[in-house]
This record gives C-alpha cells, sequence and structure tokens, in this order.
C-alpha cells in the first residue's frame, strides 16, 4: 500500500513541475491554512468580517455581516479614506444547569480597514444596522463638472 501512495506522490509532484502555477497556488494555499491553524482558528472561525462594497454615481455603499450583533458592539470610522469597522461579539451568560453538547457560534472580536476609491462627503455618511446587516453609505464628493479657460501670461 505505501508503493501506491508513493506512486501517487510522485505522479502529482510530477504533475505540479509541468504547471508551476498550480504548485504556487496549492503553497499558497498550504501556507495560509498552516497560518490559521496555529492560530486555533478554522475555516469557519476566521474572525474576517465579510463584507460586499458597491459604487454608483452617487455613492459607496458597504454591507458588512454582523449575525447577532447590534449597533452597541460596532465601531465605524472614517479617516484620510479609510473606512475602518470594529466590533465584538460576546458569549450569552453561560446557565450552569445546561450541558453543551456543541457550540458552533464565533464569539471575539474583529477589525477591518478598507480604502475608499474615490473621495467621499464624510458629514453625510450614514450606517445602519438591521437583520445581521451593517450597510454604510458614503456619499460622494461631487466636483462641479464646468469648464474654466485659464489665459497664459508671457514674460
Amino acid at each position: 500500500m505505501k508503493d501506491r501512495k508513493e506512486m501517487l506522490r510522485l505522479r502529482e509532484d510530477a504533475h505540479e513541475l509541468s504547471h508551476p502555477l498550480e504548485s504556487f497556488q496549492k503553497q499558497v494555499n498550504s501556507l495560509f491554512d498552516n497560518f490559521f491553524e496555529n492560530f486555533g482558528l478554522t475555516e469557519n472561525r476566521t474572525g474576517m468580517l465579510h463584507m460586499d462594497i458597491l459604487e454608483n454615481e452617487t455613492s459607496y455603499t458597504v454591507h458588512a455581516e454582523v449575525p447577532g450583533m447590534s449597533e452597541k458592539d460596532i465601531e465605524v470610522q472614517l479617516e484620510k479614506g479609510i473606512l475602518s469597522l470594529k466590533g465584538e461579539k460576546r458569549q450569552i451568560q453561560e446557565n450552569k444547569e445546561d450541558r453543551f453538547h456543541r457550540v458552533e457560534r464565533v464569539y471575539g472580536s474583529f477589525h477591518r480597514s478598507i480604502a475608499l476609491p474615490g473621495e467621499v462627503n464624510e458629514e453625510e455618511v450614514q450606517a445602519v444596522c438591521k437583520d445581521g446587516v451593517l450597510t454604510i453609505t458614503l456619499p460622494k464628493i461631487t466636483r462641479s463638472a464646468s469648464t474654466r479657460k485659464i489665459p497664459i501670461t508671457g514674460n
């Protein structure tokens, strides 16, 4: 059986040598898997805040998943074109009479910062937390579309 496993591994290694990008992708995936395993983080417990960022003509909109959290648990900051979201999901008070057979809810803190692709009217930014989704609306700064002729002077 060991010989067969060895042959399969050698065949896989030969395939990777013929496709260097596949080999590189496998190494990067392995690096990230090992990183998260070493910190006790599994596939579903990365502490990563999942978000969508949309743009239209007048604004940017950010939708962030924050299940089980309220506005009291989240902090939103905008500074120099960087939007930062911080928060913490706290564990529910434990009842000594109940025994857990399995716990799948994730508790802990998160912090995520993203650079916005353009200028934002900081005075009109709005954030709403509803049904486990934080929605942040960031209106764009509108610039005048007028053209001005600039005179050129000589010496």
